[in-house]
């Protein structure tokens, strides 16, 4: 297909394109109303027939008289979600000064670190996402899922207002909207986990490792490795949930990393971040384990959020379940 005229309004939305494109399809007033329909109708009639047997769309089709047009809406809102996921990779990895969203007019003049950080004691917090000045931002997505920050973003808000934590994190490179637009959907969904056991980490003197793979066909991830490496008085937990070679343009692994004082039981520093890799870096990713010290090498990393400031147990199980949010090996392993 060509360039979809309607993929910079689809990316800069509030929410994914599957709750969208049926809507602008029956709004004939929409702005975008006829590049809807100019992107409905280029879609391959060959690549449309082979989409509907795969995803056995018609299953979910109740308009049978508009049959043809409810499974192109169903094939493009899919393709945005494809194409608005690359298309963010690409922006994040793009080292420019001033990267997406931080060039705008408004944030031009916000610090952001090394890691294109901004700390979240300058902007305003609510349930509904971040404010500076008269517009509203949101947590970087961590997968090709438009909500899969969602929960993140709900614990390190709670951990910020409640607990007086302090984070700096990852915008949204597509998300800037006036406050007066600003209606984000909001989900509901029990994520939480119980901490593992402590005590024995607190005893470590090896390196302790392990391997989840996903047995979920519908999964868009492989495995999940971790690590509690021993440093001295220290461990540094790293853990990585690998996409599926398929869906490497789209989304990339989920990456966190942590160190526990074995003195205090607590966490000192954690970071969620995901790494970008290209089909050949990935198939290289795979052969080896997290614990190995080349993995760092591979891939392109660009962090979500990060802090220094101590967790507890609770807290660090809460934050770490709700970053590996759909992932239940990982909830179950705190859930021992």
């Amino acid at each position: 297909m060509k360039e979809l005229r309607t993929l910079k309004y689809f990316s800069e939305s509030l929410s994914a394109p599957i709750y969208e494109v049926f809507e602008v399809f029956d709004n004939s007033e929409h702005f975008i109303h006829s590049d809807l329909l100019n992107d409905l109708n280029q879609i391959d009639s060959e690549e449309l027939e082979e989409f509907v047997k795969r995803e056995n769309i018609d299953f979910h089709i109740r308009d049978t008289q508009n049959l043809d047009i409810s499974r192109r809406c169903w094939f493009l809102a899919e393709l945005l979600d494809k194409k608005i996921a690359e298309k963010r990779l690409i922006a994040l990895v793009n080292r420019e000064k001033r990267p997406l969203p931080y060039n705008s007019e408004n944030l031009k003049d916000v610090f952001i670190n090394d890691n294109e950080l901004v700390c979240m004691s300058i902007l305003k917090i609510n349930h509904f996402g971040f404010f500076y000045n008269d517009f509203a931002y949101r947590l970087c997505p961590s997968t090709g899922a438009d909500n899969s920050s969602y929960w993140l973003f709900l614990e390190l808000s709670r951990l910020f207002l409640k607990k007086g934590k302090s984070f700096n994190i990852r915008l949204d490179p597509f998300i800037e909207k006036p406050l007066s637009e600003y209606y984000p959907m909001r989900y509901k969904m029990a994520v939480y986990g119980k901490p593992l056991d402590w005590s024995r980490l607190q005893t470590l003197h090896s390196d302790d490792f392990g391997q989840f793979m996903n047995e979920r066909e519908y999964g868009d991830f492989v495995f999940t490795d971790y690590v509690w490496h021993c440093a001295g008085t220290e461990l540094h937990f790293t853990c990585e949930e690998l996409p599926k070679l398929e869906y490497c343009k789209y989304r990339g692994s989920r990456y966190f990393h942590a160190i526990f004082d074995k003195s205090t039981g607590n966490i000192i520093h954690c970071d969620g971040a995901i790494r970008i890799y290209n089909e050949e870096e990935l198939s290289k990713r795979m052969d080896v384990h997290v614990r190995n010290p080349e993995v760092r090498k591979v891939g392109a990393r660009v962090k979500i959020f990060q802090t220094n400031d101590i967790l507890d147990n609770e807290d660090f199980t809460k934050l770490i379940t709700c970053f590996f949010v759909w992932n239940e090996d990982v909830w179950n392993y705190f859930d021992k």
